[in-house]
């Protein structure tokens, strides 16, 4: 081995062992910050643990002084009922419910006025007593963050809140996210405690420790370098020959010049073709990928006016709106939770919780539908999402909006159907129908009701004498009447041009004469001079059926104008 050799073996050891050394610190640094944190992990376990077994005997009395942290406790009996409260009102049935299945409760990190809460309840002698603690209790002075189960994080010394969900997600104690490495372990309550460390400060620490290292390989390379230089002193004769020789036309057409360009050209056409290989199979697997997910797209696309075809009520319209946020998520791996919200309701599945629609973190779309307005927001995971799929995944969320839109359209127009469009009561076949179920109940319990049928006379010599824009003002305004003399449980409707009907449920026949002469009075008052009949029918005394009973209160309107 020559000695320019040897100086460059020695530079290669030493530059390893310097690398090796930093590695070696950085570990140790690593399984420091990890013993530490399973330190403080055991110190909130025990705390949270004495603060629970502490209330589980505790008794309430009237003058109570709450022990530091403890925000505010709560009592509550066996029947669910608060007994007894000291400054915590949040009470909610889930924490009865969960501490009287399991024996104990612990609720997620709650933001009160920019500060963290936890809720614990547990079972007492007297039933179940809650606190409310604040957590920097149980770690003071230790600067690092404590995240409940859905990823929401707070920092104990900062008072910094934060989402930790990506972190939480991967089964390491330690996650490098550039520019920082991220610490964990678990603790009671399924609670996490996370430790955020800029990695660049870890590699400052590092460097510190292995200084002198490097400072001996440092004088290793000032030695190697001065006796480099003395021996090459000794050789300088040796190098003038020979730059002579390559500067005569007969030595320099041996130097090999052609030969090392065509291995240099070849070399590059090597690397070229390798390049383009790992390119053309990662734009086959792009295909590939894109495929499937255009086969899952088109499924849903299908699927979609199905889901919402099927709507009949308020329940349904929710039920098919967690389809849909159900079949989003199962369309990739990549997507890791999705929420929607419709008007004032949040649906939200995975790791998307209702914190994330005020937050900006997120994939998020709004779209206008018909009567209202779709918002969506979707976790999706950064580093296996493409821009195809989200292409692909923004139409699907415009077509959905389109199919709530046609859902609202045809609850507008089935609504619309039901009323009348001048006086805005029910049209005749509706009442109809209303009425006849009602007829079958009052059968099962033997009650009394009543029929009305309010008719205008000489409609047609009004309209004649005053305009039809007159008679439709008159229609419109015997309606509103009829609205103000009836109850909730009544129904009435737009019988024909110039009539109205009016079911009165459970009214007797004595008080009948006194909201027939309310009804006249009322309409008497138009400010043009109209004349109405009025025939009234009583079930079951005139009739069981709605024929029969519409028909006598027709037979007594025209009695009444003769």
């Amino acid at each position: 081995m020559t000695f320019k050799r040897f100086v460059i073996f020695l530079v290669v050891i030493s530059v390893a062992f310097a690398i090796f050394d930093l590695y070696f610190q950085f570990v140790n640094i690593q399984n420091e910050m990890n013993e530490e944190l399973t330190n403080l992990s055991a110190a909130f376990s025990e705390r949270i643990e004495g603060i629970t077994q502490f209330i589980s005997i505790m008794q309430l009395s009237k003058n109570i002084t709450l022990p530091s942290g403890i925000k505010g406790i709560i009592e509550i009996n066996d029947d669910g009922n608060v007994v007894k409260s000291y400054g915590l009102e949040n009470y909610t049935r889930a924490l009865y419910d969960f501490s009287a299945l399991s024996g104990t409760y612990i609720s997620p990190i709650t933001n009160v006025d920019g500060n963290p809460v936890i809720t614990i309840a547990t079972k007492s002698p007297s039933g179940i007593i809650a606190v409310e603690i604040d957590p920097r209790v149980a770690l003071s002075n230790a600067n690092l963050y404590i995240v409940d189960q859905s990823g929401f994080g707070v920092n104990l010394s900062s008072n910094e809140w934060k989402t930790f969900i990506s972190v939480l997600a991967k089964n390491s104690n330690f996650i490098i996210d550039w520019p920082y490495l991220f610490v964990k372990e678990p603790t009671y309550g399924n609670y996490t405690l996370v430790n955020q460390v800029r990695i660049s400060s870890i590699i400052y620490s590092a460097l510190g420790a292995s200084l002198p290292s490097y400072i001996l390989i440092l004088a290793i390379f000032f030695l190697t370098g001065f006796l480099y230089l003395h021996l090459k002193k000794k050789d300088k004769p040796v190098e003038e020959f020979l730059d002579f020789l390559s500067e005569i036309k007969t030595f320099r057409r041996y130097e090999g010049s052609e030969d090392q360009k065509f291995v240099k050209n070849y070399n590059d056409l090597v690397n070229e073709w390798d390049r383009v290989s790992k390119s053309y199979a990662s734009v086959i697997d792009e295909i590939s990928q894109t495929n499937t997910d255009l086969i899952k797209f088109n499924d849903l696309y299908a699927e979609l006016p199905m889901i919402f075809e099927r709507i009949d009520n308020e329940e349904s319209f929710k039920d098919a709106i967690r389809i849909v946020a159900r079949r989003i998520l199962d369309l990739s791996k990549c997507v890791k939770g999705v929420g929607i919200k419709y008007g004032q309701q949040i649906f939200n599945i995975g790791t998307i919780t209702p914190y994330d629609f005020q937050s900006n973190t997120k994939f998020t779309l709004g779209i206008k539908t018909h009567s209202s307005t779709l918002d969506f927001v979707l976790d999706l995971d950064k580093f296996t999402t493409t821009d195809i799929f989200k292409e692909l995944l923004v139409s699907l969320l415009h077509h959905v909006g389109s199919v709530v839109s046609m859902y609202e359209l045809r609850t507008e127009r089935n609504e619309s159907a039901r009323y009348d469009p001048l006086t805005e009561l029910l049209t005749r076949q509706e009442f109809s129908n209303l009425v006849f179920r009602e007829i079958e109940i009052l059968k099962r319990e033997n009650e009394q009701s009543a029929f009305v049928l309010v008719d205008i006379k000489d409609f047609k010599e009004f309209n004649d004498r005053y305009g039809h824009f007159e008679g439709d003002v008159l229609m419109k305004y015997i309606a509103k009447v009829i609205k103000n003399s009836t109850r909730i449980t009544d129904i009435s409707c737009r019988w024909g041009e110039d009539s109205f009907a009016i079911y009165f449920a459970n009214f007797k026949k004595t008080d009948m004469k006194t909201k027939e002469s309310e009804i006249i009075g009322k309409i008497k008052e138009f400010k043009r001079s109209v004349n109405v009949k009025i025939g009234v029918s009583y079930y079951p005394q005139d009739g069981e059926t709605f024929e029969e009973l519409m028909k006598m209160a027709e037979e007594r309107s025209n009695t009444q104008s003769e």
